[in-house]
């Protein structure tokens, strides 16, 4: 079926308007908790370590930059003084094992986070919607009613 070069034109404007749109996430206000819990929802449905990373907070940061640092001084010790034979299984047995392809601290966090093992399909999106937030900011403290009613 031969389509008129109008009608060619409008169908790629309305698939490029689709894929644009398709994988814009709307603008979450980090200010407010609703905002921030929606946006660790969409990072987890997009599975994006980099953005989860970039909520988390500096004290989060700071622990597993910690945690990283010290993982790096294990694999030293244990690449300098243990056995060729038993590094393997030590630096298993240590944790240091979750250094491979996690150069850095955010690679270790996106790593242990495993978003790859987490399945996050439409009704768990839908369900996952806020209804309802209450901040206690003196108790530094939030609550949330989803869609879900969890």
């Amino acid at each position: 079926m031969k389509y008129s070069p109008a009608v060619r034109t409008a169908c790629e404007a309305a698939l490029v308007l689709l894929v644009v749109a398709g994988g814009c996430r709307p603008e979450r206000d980090l200010t407010q908790a609703t905002g921030a819990l929606q946006a660790v929802i969409d990072a987890y449905d997009d599975k994006d370590g980099l953005a989860l990373w970039g909520l988390c907070s500096a004290r989060t940061h700071e622990l597993v930059t910690e945690a990283h640092a010290g993982l790096v001084e294990l694999q030293g010790i244990i690449s300098s003084d243990f056995p060729v034979g038993q590094r393997k299984k030590a630096l298993h047995s240590a944790g240091a094992s979750l250094l491979v392809d996690a150069a850095s601290p955010e690679a270790l966090f996106i790593k242990i986070a495993s978003l790859d093992k987490i399945k996050f399909g439409g009704g768990a999106r839908y369900g996952a919607e806020v209804t309802e937030s209450v901040v206690d900011v003196q108790a530094g403290a939030a609550s949330f009613q989803t869609q879900a009613g969890q």
